[in-house]
């Protein structure tokens, strides 16, 4: 890729590359004049993406040399006076104007022109695709210097589906020349980004394609499945099972699964030595990747495994992988408490004028057994974000005991009592998601970019009005400075404690009130669950 130089563009003899980098240049600016783009070719049609908005239009790309630069024109390439235009077309346009597409992050782009004219058709445009496996993405001014070219890629996904943007979804694409993935992501229509169901260890090569941007974020963009070649993924794992009630499992996978190869006999329940275990019933779809079994009763606190059968498939057609086709879980009895351990409070509004100097997410073990949080998290993220924040949990939490979470600090206000772990998440005060996973691994490689599923979630509260996902189809209250949410009492909805309260509907399970922290060191409260 390149910039191209920097001639006075109405000088004779120069180039369509110089009039292109001569546009670019005054995109802040705006420019001086007019400026005729002279001889160079459509590469790439860019159609409309459903949901994405009128932010994000259709176009066409234009590029004369195999080393850029090039131009995203959003102006709809089968309307434009002089068109329709189609790749391979010779074309000269008049500029009138141009600006960032949508955002001051994304591709410039011609946003107007005064004439355009078809020269030829038919041309070869494949001589101006650059290969970009071997560029080095976290290097300053690569991005840039690739934008709106056309360019092809290998590489495996490092990531499952993250946001990309309305109407799109990427992954994020690590290869010889940017082996952490970096700043490099695939980026797909969100429809096509479903149907492909691209994970981790997914390896791929795209056709030519156009390269998009999102600040120094190298995003090229495939909009059509043809430009997908030799895509090979490694079998769906089994991730978690977890119990639900005494009569429900919750099988969990990394891939979407084929749901005509999944069925009861699927599943095989043994007890955690071996033994006969229970009898499974039935097995129905929570989403793609979720199944929940119906289950002979379970033993409280037992220990069992829950096995997929080899014949089980995910969406490409991929057998499970052996290897990662069990897990084990514990069983709930009859009274048991599923989740064993939740979220009690989630203050966030630590400040000048705040009752205490500390934001904090406190859990609460509603069962009469130690549980060992080594490995588990707290995850956060904004009312309308995707991405989340880690911090990761240490220890155990005795029975009916309170375990507490110190995150982001202010000047003033009261001390907490002592944490059980920090960390430097500032929560919001008004509206957001914490999630209580039985994993560290950030919620952003969830399969569902702003609302995560799956049995790795423990626990989960969306609060505040804005908030785009919660458990139930209402979320728990705001908060403030003044006021923390936490779990209702059984005896009493307005009270706290002991916080054994879980409807699984945020909405009805917390108040706005004052905080209570309580640490490792607070009087237990075991509960007693329907």
């Amino acid at each position: 890729g390149g910039t191209g130089g920097g001639a006075d563009p109405l000088d004779a003899g120069t180039t369509a590359s110089e009039q292109i980098a001569f546009i670019r240049a005054f995109v802040d600016a705006g420019l001086p004049q007019e400026v005729t783009v002279e001889g160079a070719l459509v590469t790439y049609l860019k159609p409309l993406v459903a949901d994405a908005g009128s932010g994000d239009p259709a176009g066409f790309f234009l590029q004369a040399d195999p080393t850029g630069p090039a131009l995203f024109v959003a102006l709809d390439p089968s309307t434009i006076s002089g068109g329709p235009f189609v790749v391979g077309d010779n074309v000269t346009l008049t500029v009138t104007g141009v600006a960032r597409v949508g955002s001051s992050q994304n591709p410039i782009a011609v946003s107007s022109v005064s004439s355009a004219v078809k020269n030829s058709g038919g041309n070869a445009v494949s001589g101006l695709a650059q290969s970009v496996s071997g560029a080095d993405f976290t290097a300053p001014g690569t991005t840039e210097s690739f934008e709106s070219e056309l360019v092809s890629v290998q590489g495996t996904v490092a990531s499952g589906v993250l946001g990309a943007g309305n109407g799109y979804v990427s992954n994020i694409l690590a290869t010889t020349g940017t082996p952490d993935g970096g700043n490099l992501k695939l980026r797909l229509p969100a429809a096509l980004g479903t149907a492909q169901d691209l994970g981790p260890g997914c390896v791929l090569t795209t056709g030519n394609v156009p390269m998009w941007r999102f600040g120094a974020g190298a995003q090229p963009s495939v909009f059509d499945v043809t430009e997908l070649a030799s895509v090979t993924c490694p079998g769906p794992k089994l991730v978690s099972a977890a119990a639900r009630t005494s009569t429900t499992v919750t099988a969990s996978f990394d891939r979407n699964l084929d749901q005509s190869t999944v069925s009861a006999a699927s599943f095989t329940i043994t007890l955690g030595d071996g033994g006969t275990g229970l009898t499974v019933t039935d097995a129905g779809f929570t989403s793609a990747r979720d199944v929940t079994l119906e289950t002979s009763s379970q033993t409280d606190l037992e220990s069992y495994v829950l096995t997929v059968a080899g014949t089980v498939k995910d969406t490409r057609g991929t057998l499970i992988d052996a290897a990662n086709a069990s897990k084990g879980f514990t069983g709930v009895g009859a009274g048991g408490c599923t989740p064993n351990v939740v979220i009690s409070q989630v203050y966030g509004g630590s400040s000048g004028t705040a009752v205490f100097n500390q934001d904090f997410v406190e859990l609460h073990n509603r069962t009469a057994n130690t549980v060992n949080l080594s490995g588990w998290a707290i995850q956060y993220a904004a009312a309308t974000g995707s991405t989340w924040n880690v911090t990761n949990l240490t220890g155990s939490v005795a029975g009916g005991g309170f375990y507490l979470v110190g995150l982001t600090k202010a000047s003033t206000g009261n001390a907490l009592p002592t944490p059980q772990v920090t960390g430097t998440t500032n929560l919001s005060g008004t509206a957001g998601k914490v999630a209580l996973t039985s994993t560290t691994t950030s919620l952003d490689t969830n399969a569902t970019p702003v609302c995560p599923t799956g049995a790795t979630i423990v626990d989960f509260v969306g609060y505040g009005t804005t908030a785009n996902c919660s458990i139930g189809a209402f979320n728990a209250p705001a908060p403030s400075s003044a006021n923390a949410i936490v779990r209702k009492e059984l005896a009493d909805a307005g009270v706290a404690d002991p916080a054994c309260v879980d409807t699984f509907q945020n909405g009805s399970d917390f108040v706005a009130a004052p905080p209570l922290p309580r640490n490792g060191g607070a009087t237990p409260a075991i509960c007693t669950c329907p």
